[in-house]
């Protein structure tokens, strides 16, 4: 259920001052072309996009935050062709799989299993420790895919979570730390990510600027655009360093219920959010981070509602697919 607010921008560029009380709405000042795509998506429509249409409703997603590949199956009802992140469980031989399996269409990963799987056997201290057997494998088969093309980073790596996942998931870590130094340095060589679930404690800001300013051609994907950085401080991390970009999973509904961490909704976008999306719109791409099929849909149609359908069309290209395009190569 959406909220009331006082500090939307709409399609219009006004203010919304007030909004009634939803669950769904299909109707951004006349933006929806299709008011009944969510409901055709569920049924298993498929539904026809154009890269070069400047309507949010027919432009493709790429989603930089799909662990569970949710988009294999109903990407094509909802315009998502090109989607994900590490994996979850399983290492390289899950992913693999999926990447074999889809192609270009994934935008695949390593190392979120193995960094979780240290942490969960031994601490912060075991998964910092970059002589760990585990971690050398990691080191070794992601310089190799990372060479051929098979994935585009590292991560989803947990570096601070203290107050955004469940109490045994929680960890805070130095993101200066040598084994981080060492994978960023990697990534760097193949012109590919790290990326990096962190809360924007100032420790942990000023240990990202060192890790950024430290090798200009490696690069930082904050999930989450920070979990629950402010304006404020993503305009000063985007102002410092070229090389740091956010997906923006979690910071709408239908997966977020909390309002400090809230970015857009399905009526429009926070005014100070919008005005940093456009002045670095080379910085953003999506994510969704969804828990069902359902979700994943919904997620969807909040993104186009609610963040493209109020954005200038060049910025809601670039964040819709373009940047990810560029970003990672993508292909058709």
């Amino acid at each position: 259920m959406i909220r009331d607010e006082k500090n939307l921008i709409g399609s219009n560029g006004k203010k919304i001052k007030t909004l009634r009380l939803c669950i769904l709405m299909l109707f951004v000042s006349g933006c929806v072309t299709d008011v009944n795509v969510t409901e055709k998506a569920k049924r298993g429509v498929t539904f026809q996009f154009d890269k070069l249409s400047d309507d949010p409703w027919k432009m493709p997603i790429a989603d930089l935050h799909d662990h569970d590949n949710y988009a294999e199956i109903n990407g094509a009802k909802v315009g998502v062709f090109w989607a994900g992140l590490g994996t979850k469980r399983g290492g390289r031989d899950n992913w693999l799989v999926i990447k074999n399996r889809l192609g270009a269409r994934r935008i695949a990963w390593s190392g979120q299993h193995e960094f979780n799987r240290l942490f969960f056997s031994g601490g912060v201290e075991r998964m910092l420790d970059a002589e760990e057997p585990l971690l050398k494998t990691l080191y070794n088969e992601s310089e190799s895919d990372l060479k051929s093309g098979l994935i585009v980073g590292i991560g989803e790596i947990f570096v601070n979570n203290k107050n955004s996942s469940s109490v045994n998931f929680r960890r805070k870590a130095p993101l200066n730390a040598p084994v981080f130094k060492k994978f960023f340095d990697l990534v760097s060589k193949y012109d590919g990510f790290l990326s990096f679930h962190m809360e924007g404690d100032q420790d942990s800001l000023e240990q990202l600027s060192e890790l950024l300013l430290s090798n200009r051609k490696g690069r930082i994907l904050l999930n989450h655009c920070g979990v629950a950085m402010s304006v404020v401080q993503l305009r000063r991390l985007f102002e410092a360093h070229s090389n740091v970009f956010c997906e923006l999973s979690y910071r709408y509904p239908p997966m977020n219920k909390k309002s400090e961490r809230e970015i857009f909704n399905l009526q429009g976008i926070h005014q100070n959010w919008r005005d940093l999306i456009e002045s670095y719109a080379d910085r953003f791409l999506i994510g969704t981070d969804a828990s069902s099929k359902s979700s994943f849909i919904e997620a969807i149609q909040v993104v186009r509602a609610g963040l493209l359908s109020n954005l200038k069309p060049e910025t809601a290209r670039k964040i819709a697919w373009e940047n990810a395009a560029h970003l990672f190569i993508l292909r058709e």
